[in-house]
């Protein structure tokens, strides 16, 4: 390796005179001074009122995007071999948020897709935006509207903003006010009939949902969540490794209620596919999938589910599992050893359960 490729020359324009690394996003304060907009964002955050290359009091705390050096700087990683960062969205001002709630009142794909975008950029665009309450108010009142009224391109990128504000620790209060039941019916349109990508968000969003009250779980349950999570998990899109995760985690979230495991017993598909996709997922995703056989098969003894899971050669599944990598820890050991235990069939073909099996609650 050459000694070009080792060293390579920063030029001093390009550098945060804050943080005095290469910026990512530049911005330009009032007295025209270019900072990184993390730093000078925590510097302003922080009570200070002065441009800390210059002192001077600000006029105002705003900044401005500096395009042409973000150009500029691009240009410079692309002839160094290195990763550009992309272009920043511009940051919006309270009208400008004004005018986005009227374009989601009209639908508009486009200014949807630009907030998107928006929040994606960074977690302060997330805080930013989150502090307009009746921007997320206007969101889940257009989810709260009858289905039939909404395009579903429209309803995924709705749910994709909301997921972006409300589960990523920046608005979780405002999670309860898409408990109603016209908000829990949308989602779970948009979760039946949306892409991988809405999908995902919206497994999100009911994954919090779930786990805040037993009357918003027994909601779910109500509207077949059970059917709906059997579907996915049997389709294209449990390829997707998040998308199995959190599937598997909605499910044992379920399983913890009595009329969640009567969902999942009754339900015809729901045990062969935790069964299926034990060995095609992640280890987190592998440690819901068991949780719910450990918890339905061998605490509460659940005849009819065992014997599904016997049908779809889940003795087979668990003593692989047990034989990979993906047992780890002694939680996962312990449920897979019950399970083993409960699975076995004689060879009369009568089932027989371990009655000494000392049970360990999963964490």
């Amino acid at each position: 390796m050459g000694r070009n490729e080792l060293y390579i020359t920063v030029p001093k324009l390009f550098r945060c005179p804050i943080s005095l690394d290469v910026m990512k996003s530049p911005v330009s304060l009032t007295t025209g001074v270019t900072y990184d907009r993390s730093s000078i964002q925590h510097w302003l955050d922080s009570g200070h009122d002065t441009c800390p290359a210059t002192m001077q009091v600000l006029s105002s705390k705003d900044f401005i995007p500096n395009l042409t050096l973000h150009r500029i700087i691009n240009l410079w990683h692309h002839s160094s071999h290195l990763t550009p960062s992309p272009p920043p969205p511009p940051a919006p001002s309270e009208k400008q948020v004004g005018v986005w709630i009227e374009d989601i009142k009209s639908q508009n794909l486009g200014s949807m897709i630009k907030i998107v975008d928006f929040l994606n950029y960074s977690d302060e665009n997330k805080r930013f935006l989150a502090g307009f309450d009746y921007f997320i108010e206007e969101l889940i009142l257009i989810l709260s509207k009858s289905i039939g009224e909404l395009d579903i391109k429209y309803l995924e990128l709705i749910v994709r903003v909301l997921d972006l504000i409300l589960v990523q620790n920046v608005a979780k209060e405002n999670l309860q006010k898409l408990t109603n039941k016209n908000c829990l019916n949308s989602l779970l349109f948009v979760l039946k009939t949306g892409n991988s990508t809405s999908n995902d968000a919206v497994l999100s969003l009911l994954i919090s949902l779930a786990s805040t009250t037993r009357s918003v779980k027994s909601q779910l349950i109500q509207l077949k969540l059970v059917e709906i999570i059997s579907k996915i998990l049997s389709s294209q899109n449990a390829a997707v490794s998040s998308i199995s995760e959190k599937s598997l985690k909605l499910l044992s979230i379920v399983s913890t209620s009595a009329e969640g495991r009567l969902a999942i017993r009754e339900d015809e598909k729901c045990v062969g596919c935790i069964v299926e996709r034990l060995m095609k997922v992640s280890k987190t995703a592998t440690e819901h999938g068991l949780t719910v056989l450990w918890s339905m098969c061998c605490v509460y003894k659940d005849e009819k589910v065992t014997e599904k899971a016997v049908t779809v050669k889940g003795l087979t599944k668990i003593l692989l599992v047990m034989q990979s990598d993906q047992c780890d820890g002694h939680v996962v050991r312990r449920m897979c050893v019950d399970l083993v235990k409960v699975l076995r069939v004689d060879s009369g073909g009568v089932m027989r359960y371990e009655t000494k099996t000392t049970h360990i609650m999963p964490c």
